[in-house]
Formats: structure tokens, sequence, C-alpha cells
């Protein structure tokens, strides 16, 4: 839609028309210069659903700010209305719908306002409404009429042409059917603590620079012994640190500073894996992924994974994942190949599932049967049991921990641990009574 500066100037004959020009001239401006500072300027700032509203199948926001793609601001808190709540109904045959928050594009032809009580053909940018308004000094309070944005929440296969949109919130299925927050999905942010999970995954990647810094200049003083001159064969060493020790002061700042924005982040990380590339075989740079802000996670997930792989080229890491390929008839298959399974110091199944922790720890130990194939296949039609698994009472400092994962020992003494190893090779069966279970394999290396 077009829109004029007015000229403002003696003996001009005041209307609405001028106020709503100089309101759209000012807004041009504000979101002109937000391009200008941050390419990724829109997205959410606040953001929170009544958890026991989407329970009930009701889509409910308890609080919203954002700034959508076209530079309108929904300040909830301040000066809009939240949507209206609304009941989610999707087709049978969807797994997953995106939810969005729409505003009504502005029509040019006028009649972008709707007041109470109307139903228009089309939707309408802004709804009229009377407040009585303080005086900010010492006048009595006056009745205006105010606009505020007419948002909705609209379902990925609902029309959305006459809107624009920014996506809030997607719901998948369950094992039961039922439609639950999907945690994998971060909506466009633009502080780094409104997207779940990125500060965690910025406070894993800090720790773990931090500890490996630690190892490599032990390294480097074992060397060295306390001084600071090295030979040619420690350069690469000393390179490696410096990668290291350079990358950690930003990304501490981005930590204790979470009104950062994400792309803050996006930038630390590509960099950092750029520089460590350097000591890797395996890497190369034009795979370091790209920063997709209306769709960030997989992006971050990669960059962590490029920068926990890189940094194990120098300093090895004590722990191996032993891959599980999900099977048929709830069974997961792995293999106990690699050479230095031998010097294992403790098997550990990481264990994750839509079901509350405490029924999960109950359960979990009892239902699941993991060994050697064969041995599975046995127990599962005797209703026998496998390698025993117990809760440990303090896990492995090595061992990447993940906050809602449950994590059970493998008993090494036990003759099915044994024929597990000596077939190189294991199943584990875990019943669908458990929904959407995730299980990971760690080996815990002798230092």
């Amino acid at each position: 839609m077009r829109f004029f500066r007015p000229m403002w100037m003696e003996g001009a004959l005041l209307s609405p028309q001028h106020f709503q020009q100089q309101s759209l001239w000012f807004s041009h401006l504000a979101a002109s210069f937000g391009r200008l500072a941050q390419p990724y300027f829109w997205g959410c700032w606040e953001l929170e659903w009544d958890e026991a509203a989407l329970s009930l199948g009701k889509l409910k926001l308890q609080r919203l700010r954002l700034i959508l793609p076209d530079g309108a601001v929904a300040d909830c808190a301040e000066a809009d209305r939240l949507p209206s709540a609304r009941d989610f109904a999707a087709p049978a045959e969807a797994q997953s719908v995106l939810v969005f928050l729409g505003l009504p594009l502005w029509e040019a032809g006028g009649g972008n306002c709707e007041r109470d009580g109307e139903t228009p053909a089309r939707p309408r940018r802004q709804r009229c409404e009377y407040l009585e308004v303080e005086d900010l000094y010492e006048g009595p309070p006056a009745e205006l009429a105010v606009e505020r944005g007419n948002f909705r929440l609209l379902l990925e296969f609902e029309e959305r042409a006459d809107y624009v949109c920014c996506p809030l919130l997607r719901l998948s299925r369950n094992g039961q059917g039922q439609w639950v927050r999907d945690p994998s999905f971060w909506p466009p942010a633009l502080r780094l603590d409104t997207a779940p999970g990125l500060m965690d995954l910025l406070e894993r990647i800090e720790e773990m620079l931090l500890a490996r810094s630690r190892q490599l200049s032990e390294r480097r003083r074992e060397r060295g012994h306390g001084l600071v001159d090295f030979s040619v064969s420690d350069a690469g060493l000393f390179w490696f640190l410096h990668c290291v020790n350079s990358a950690w002061p930003v990304l501490a700042h981005l930590r204790q500073t979470p009104a950062s924005h994400p792309e803050a982040l996006y930038r630390a990380l590509a960099q950092l894996c750029g520089m460590l590339s350097t000591f890797s075989l395996q890497q190369d740079l034009a795979d370091i992924p790209a920063y997709r802000h209306e769709d960030a996670r997989p992006g971050f997930l990669l960059l962590e994974d490029w920068i926990r792989g890189c940094l194990d080229t120098v300093i090895p890491s004590q722990v191996v994942l032993v891959s599980l390929a999900r099977g048929e008839s709830s069974m997961w298959h792995g293999q106990l190949a690699d050479a230095r399974l031998g010097e294992q110091g403790g098997f550990y199944l990481s264990v994750r599932a839509d079901m509350p922790p405490a029924q999960l720890l109950e359960r979990f130990p009892a239902v699941c049967k993991i060994g050697a194939p064969e041995d599975v296949e046995t127990v599962v039609s005797t209703a026998s049991g496998g390698v025993p698994l117990s809760v440990p009472t303090r896990l492995p400092a090595a061992l990447p921990v993940r906050m809602e994962n449950l994590y059970f020992a493998l008993d090494a003494g036990h003759p099915a641990f044994q024929r597990m190893l000596a077939a190189q090779a294991c199943s584990c069966y875990v019943p669908a009574s458990l929904p959407g279970v995730v299980l990971e394999l760690f080996v815990v290396l002798k230092s």
C-alpha cells in the first residue's frame, strides 16, 4: 500500500488523513531503520502459551510481544489485546500443524477499521475501541477512540493470503494420537532466551570449550614445564588453544546477555566452526549451515555437532556413541565393532519418552530388554531378563547429559553383557506401551 508524507504548512486544512499518513510514514521509518540495523528484525521477544488450555485442545496465549515481517508491532503487554482464544482442530491425516499469528494487510481503498458487533466480509487490520484515558498532567480524563491490532491465531492449512504472519508454535501427534507441543520447533526469535533450548545449547558449547581449554592448557604446561617458549611440534596445539580461547569470551558474554539476537550467536559459532575446521580433515567449509531465521534450530544443532566433532580432533572424546537404528516390533539395533570398546569403562543407556520422568524411571528398567541380538529375541519371547539396568548414583563427567533424559547403567559383570560384547552387536526391546521413546547408547572409555 502506498502512503504519502503530509506537507505541514500554514493554512492547511487538517483532516484525519494528515495524521494517518504521518503515522504510516513514521512506521515506515522505524521499519526501515530496523531492516538496516538487523536484516532479521522480525520475530518474538516474549511468548507464553496457556499450557492447561493446550492440553484441552484450545489455543490461548498468555503473553505476546513480537514484530511482524512488515514491521508491525504486537505488544500485548502494553498497547494491544491478546488474540482471542480458539479451538484447535486439524485434518485427520495431518501429523503436525503450525500455528501463526496473523494481522490483516492494509487495504489501500480504506475500510481498515473493525468495530464491535461488525462481521466484515474480509479481515480488517485494526479494531476501534473507546477508552477513558488519563491526562498525563493536570486535566481530567477523556474518552478516546483508540486503535488496536486485530490479531488472530491461524492454522497452516487455513487461508492466510490476506494476512502478514509469524509462526508461533508447532503441534504434533504423540504416540496416542493426541496433539502436543513440538519442542523441536523454535519460533523466529529476537532474543536468545525466547527460542526454547537455545540458551541450553549455548551453555553446553561454552562448557565444552572451557573443558577443552583447560585440557589443552594442561597439556601445554606438561610440554613446556611452565615456559612460554615452544617448539615447532607444539605449534598446532597452541593454535588450537588460540581458537578455543578466542571464542569462549564471546560465548560467555552472549550467555550473560540473553537479550542478544540469535544471529549474533550464529555468527560466533559459525566463525568458531571455520577456525576449527583448519584442524579437521573431514569438515568442509561449504557444509557450515546458513542462518535461517524462520527455522533456526536445525542449523544451530548442526553447528553444535560440528564443534563437538572438531574438538575431538585434538583431544579425543572419552565417550563413544553407539548408533541405535530403530527396526520393527519395538526393536533397536546397534553395532559394537569399535575397537576402543574393549577399553570400556561403562555402558550407559540414555532414554527419553512422552511420559512423566518418575513413571519412566520406575517402568523402564523392568520392561526394557537389552543384550546380544540372539539373547534379546529369546528373552522377549520368554519374558525373561537381558542385561540388568540400574540407576547410577553419579554419572561420569565425560558423559553428555541432557536434562530431559534419564540414564541407566548396564551391568558389565553379567554374563549377558559379555555375550553382547562378544557378538559385537546389541539389540534393545522397548514395548509400545512406552510412547515416543528415544534411545542413545554411550560407552565411556577408561582414561
